[in-house]
């Protein structure tokens, strides 16, 4: 079964004046992180992108991520982010789309394991902390695109 995976860094970060994902952390930027935690999860990665900023992270990733950016206008939200995904993840011939947020940079290193192995049949299932529900932490199947 092919899962791919998205990391969606298409949201504005209104909060912190923007551009979250490139934001310095550790050795080089907070996405860097997550790629480097979701990357061997899955067999494909891409990521979600704001269309004004395509060609920024087209230079730094172009040539080792396929970039998504989100099919709505911007400011829909990561369900936004999370469709762009599956339709990028249909096109690859995935069955499963893993998404992770941008901003954590420690995520477990078998997310996408746990969360196969807890689904149910072809259902959505999303990440659940002490903190509540974590629904961009999931895995999708490709077929809910449409």
């Amino acid at each position: 079964m092919r899962v791919a995976g998205v990391i969606l860094a298409g949201g504005k970060g209104s909060r912190i004046g923007g551009g979250k994902p490139l934001l310095p952390f550790g050795e080089g930027v907070l996405i860097d992180a997550v790629i480097g935690r979701a990357a061997p999860q899955v067999e494909l990665l891409a990521l979600n992108v704001p269309y004004t900023e395509e060609e920024v992270y087209r230079a730094r990733y172009g040539a080792r991520f396929d970039l998504v950016t989100d099919p709505f206008e911007q400011g829909a939200g990561p369900l936004a982010g999370i469709v762009g995904g599956l339709l990028w993840a249909r096109d690859v011939d995935a069955a499963w789309l893993a998404t992770f947020p941008c901003d954590a940079p420690f995520l477990p290193r078998n997310l996408v394991a746990r969360l196969m192995a807890a689904r149910v049949g072809e259902q959505p299932c999303a990440a659940e902390d002490a903190s509540g529900f974590q629904g961009v932490c999931a895995v999708w199947p490709v077929a809910c695109a449409d």
